[in-house]
């Protein structure tokens, strides 16, 4: 990869896979999907720069620029590998997540989501009821 003359940020030299040559090389470097850097010419091979992406947050595409940084799961959405994550997942029926850093959580005894991505669970209406948390569905309390 070869650099290019333009300056992008003090100290670097813009990149024509919009990296910065790392420290003193003559070549581009850039982050991997799922990391991303404030510095330039980061790279996870050569020094610590680029960071894995934290828990509830994902960058799809390598080539993180300095300053970018990991995009937040929306909610109803997980990081199934936890940290270094390159996308967001749904979570399950019977699970809900409306905080993406928290993961998934199961529905509470009584309430129930019959389908993926959701951000809340639904209450039973009497006489329907779902005794085990993580339900997908209420059961006639008469059953």
């Amino acid at each position: 990869i070869s650099n290019a003359a333009t300056p992008t940020q003090p100290g670097c030299v813009a990149c024509s896979h919009q990296g910065c040559p790392s420290s003193g090389a003559a070549i581009c470097s850039l982050c991997p999907a799922g990391y991303h850097s404030s510095t330039c010419g980061a790279s996870v091979n050569l020094d610590t720069s680029c960071v894995p992406c934290d828990v509830g947050t994902y960058r799809s595409s390598s080539g993180s620029l300095p300053g970018d940084s990991c995009a937040a799961c929306p909610a109803g959405k997980y990081t199934p590998s936890g940290v270094g994550s390159t996308a967001c997942f749904p979570c399950a029926a019977g699970t809900y997540s409306n905080n993406p850093a928290g993961g998934c959580v199961a529905c509470p005894a009584g309430q129930y989501s019959t389908g993926s991505g959701v951000t809340s669970c639904l209450a039973c209406v009497f006489p329907w009821w779902s005794s085990n948390s993580g339900g997908t569905a209420c059961r006639d309390c008469a059953a």
